[in-house]
């Protein structure tokens, strides 16, 4: 019985002791998957944060999203300056023909003995007038090539009616301005009397009528156009009628045709207003002119409040997709200061980038100064920064995948080493660690696979280092890694650096360079890397005959050193590409408008000691529209470029030039010691344009050139009124003559200013 008692209590003991090894065995297990998983995965998650950020600081992501918004905007400023020279400098160029028509008025009145009260109920006086002024009227719609002129005198049309009624006037329309009829065939008539237009051959539009039907409950809707720049004549009688003209919002003027307008008012002494002049331009025209694309729009508009833009006209197949025949574009987000997002009506999904860019159709102290007209360039938001997109989701995807092979790895490498190794961990603690380590419990076989199992480890820990190499390899990036571990004597090289350093040997996979070796190749760049920020450099070098730039990055903590070196050739390249597209004049290749205003304000701040002496050159070639309408825009390109040319041979270091817009050009002088030696380089260069010339079908033509020139400080030392004296100095010598340079004069400018 006690024999039994005891064999009994003998198993249990041996039980225990085997849930005991179990429980050990279990515990142990456990920890050693938790302690490889751990380690392997900060790795991968190391890594993957390594590659990221290398990427995002080395601002190749963000670089191209900055890029695509600057080009957007500089494609939408070229339309704007295009825009406004046509609306300010072509279309609105009225004030000749207005004062021309005011003195055939006040003749026409002297001759009856009549008094300017008599337009308003007189409709044979006003039949005279609109008789004898309908040459100026047509020769207005041709020259300012315009798809519509009109004159509207603030009388009644037809003898019984009233002028609210029915005013008399003139209004007519050339569809295509771009083509010229002697006969008159082109032109139509929506408004006139019958007896005016049969003389002159002109035909009738379906549209027609005797006269306008302005009414005064209008003025501020449809009959703006007439009632504005009358209503401002009234205000401002002294005021020059060049600076009280209006531009009137879209309309239909003939029923028909969606139009702009222009109008000045005409003004007789003593008396005021009796009507106004004015010019349309049709939707259909403004469409030829604003161009545009399928996947891009540009559009005319005005805004009162910066929320809600009206479009006048608008070109390009994008416009027509998402806004179809919606006239109003509402803001929905602020992009930056000249920059909205739009939603697209169609859908109310689709997000647009519309770019701002204002127009100066006014001028200052002027009556409408305060509508606001604007070109907008329209965009897919989605199709703009499709690159941008594009890379950064490869990014994100490449990460994701990155993170869960590596994870997948440790998990399973875990799971396979872990049995054998807590085996060979128990027989270790049971080792007192001298002398050899006897692994009966395994055998032999066991330590060999064990020894395997280890070198797999290796293997797969060095596979897994170089990771990073691969994607690199895979997304074909110009980058090589660096890193040092502290007490090591080796630094790690992914197999790029070599190729990207320009070192002799190349490398087919990743390798180490004992430190001494490293520290001796790196001292050969030292000098050569520019310092840029906190542990970045730039370096400029030459590597198979070609210039190239490299961004090195680094990191250190601990003792420990973690880099980068990423070749940004082509990221440079591209910029100093943008730069120059932005910067200078396609046709001339010499600054634009806007890079010359930029470098001019950085000249400003220098000040009177850097600048010496200076002044302001305003160029205008005379003959340009000749030698277009002669001989065709190639030859007209041609004149323009041999200007440059010969405005090219000023000093480089004492000369900024710059084409302003199609035929003026800006050219700033400094730093000479005298006015008489700057003067002297100004006459060398004005006679060499004298005795420039293009060959031409009939032989040559000389370039002809007028300039305006003020001086710096002794004229103004602000940039802005130095440029508004040279042009005034310029327009004086187109009003006496041309091909002449001319000194701004501060008597005539107070005397002019004085006058308006």
């Amino acid at each position: 019985m006690a024999g039994r008692a005891a064999g009994a209590a003998e198993r249990l003991e041996v039980a225990d002791q085997e849930d005991a090894m179990r429980r050990w065995w279990n515990s142990n297990k456990k920890k050693m998957f938790v302690k490889i998983l751990i380690p392997i995965v900060i790795t991968v998650l190391v890594q993957v944060t390594i590659y990221i950020t290398l990427l995002i600081q080395g601002g190749t992501v963000s670089l191209i999203k900055t890029n695509a918004l600057d080009i957007f905007e500089e494609q939408t400023l070229n339309r704007a300056q295009s825009m406004e020279t046509d609306m300010v400098r072509k279309w609105a160029n009225l004030s000749d023909v207005g004062d021309a028509i005011e003195q055939t008025i006040s003749s026409i009145l002297q001759e009856r003995g009549l008094e300017p009260g008599a337009i308003a109920d007189h409709a044979e006086l006003n039949q005279e007038i609109i008789d004898q002024t309908f040459d100026r009227v047509e020769y207005l719609l041709r020259r300012n090539s315009v798809t519509g002129a009109y004159l509207i005198l603030d009388g009644a049309a037809v003898q019984g009616k009233s002028s609210e009624e029915e005013r008399a006037g003139l209004y007519l329309e050339d569809q295509d301005p771009a083509s010229y009829s002697s006969d008159n065939s082109d032109i139509l008539a929506l408004r006139g009397l019958p007896a005016v237009l049969k003389k002159r051959g002109v035909s009738f539009d379906s549209y027609w009528k005797a006269g306008f039907d302005c009414t005064a409950e209008e003025e501020n809707g449809r009959d703006a156009y007439f009632f504005q720049p009358m209503k401002a004549a009234e205000k401002n009688p002294e005021a020059d009628t060049k600076n009280l003209g209006y531009w009137g919002k879209a309309v239909r003027l003939d029923g028909f045709r969606h139009v702009i307008t222009y109008s000045i008012p005409l003004m007789l002494p003593e008396y005021g207003p009796v009507g106004v002049l004015g010019i349309d331009i049709s939707a259909d025209y403004l469409r030829s002119m604003l161009g545009g694309a399928q996947d891009k729009a540009y559009a005319l508009a005005w805004s009162e409040d910066g929320e809600t833009y009206y479009i006048n006209g608008f070109g390009g197949a994008l416009y027509s997709r998402h806004f179809g025949d919606s006239l109003e574009v509402k803001k929905a987000g602020e992009v930056n200061e000249s920059l909205i997002s739009v939603l697209s009506p169609r859908d109310n999904k689709t997000e647009l980038y519309v770019n701002i860019q204002p127009l100066q159709v006014y001028g200052n102290n002027t009556p409408f100064e305060n509508q606001k007209w604007v070109i907008l360039g329209i965009q897919e938001k989605q199709v703009l920064l499709s690159h941008y997109n594009m890379l950064y989701g490869r990014l994100l995807a490449v990460s994701v995948l990155f993170v869960l092979l590596g994870v997948a790895c440790a998990l399973l490498i875990s799971r396979v080493i872990t049995h054998p190794i807590a085996r060979v961990m128990a027989t270790l603690r049971e080792s007192d660690g001298k002398g050899r380590i006897h692994l009966e419990q395994v055998g032999i076989e066991e330590v060999d696979e064990l020894t395997e199992l280890i070198e797999a480890q290796s293997n797969a820990l060095l596979e897994n280092a170089s990771k990073v190499s691969r994607i690199i390899d895979l997304n074909h990036l110009p980058l090589g890694v660096l890193e040092y571990i502290k007490g090591s004597n080796q630094v790690f090289c992914s197999k790029n650096v070599s190729s990207l350093l320009g070192w002799e040997e190349e490398r087919e996979k990743d390798f180490y360079l004992e430190m001494d070796e490293f520290d001796r190749r790196m001292r050969e760049f030292s000098r050569e890397f520019e310092k840029t920020g906190d542990n970045e450099y730039v370096l400029s070098a030459r590597r198979n005959g070609r210039e190239c730039w490299l961004q090195l990055h680094y990191w250190l903590k601990d003792g420990n050193m973690t880099g980068s070196i990423l070749d940004i050739t082509s990221d440079v390249e591209e910029r100093k590409r943008i730069e120059h597209e932005r910067d200078f004049d396609a046709l001339t290749e010499i600054f634009n408008r806007r890079a010359f205003l930029a470098k001019l304000a950085d000249l400003e701040r220098e000040g009177k000691d850097s600048l010496k002496s200076a002044a302001m050159i305003m160029w205008d070639l005379d003959n340009l529209k000749r030698v277009n309408d002669t001989y065709g825009h190639e030859y007209g390109d041609f004149y323009i470029q041999r200007m440059a040319e010969c405005l090219g041979r000023f000093p480089l270091k004492h000369a900024l030039v710059a084409r302003r817009s199609g035929d003026e050009f800006y050219t700033f002088l400094y730093g000479f010691h005298s006015g008489e030696e700057l003067m002297q380089a100004v006459q060398t260069v004005w006679q060499e344009i004298q005795e420039t010339s293009i060959e031409v079908p009939e032989g040559c033509c000389r370039l002809s050139v007028s300039g305006g020139i003020a001086w710096y400080a002794e004229d103004s030392d602000k940039m802005d009124d130095l440029i508004r004296y040279a042009d005034f100095a310029l327009y004086e010598v187109k009003k006496s003559g041309k091909n002449r340079l001319n000194r701004f004069d501060r008597e005539i400018w107070n005397k002019t200013n004085t006058e308006e």
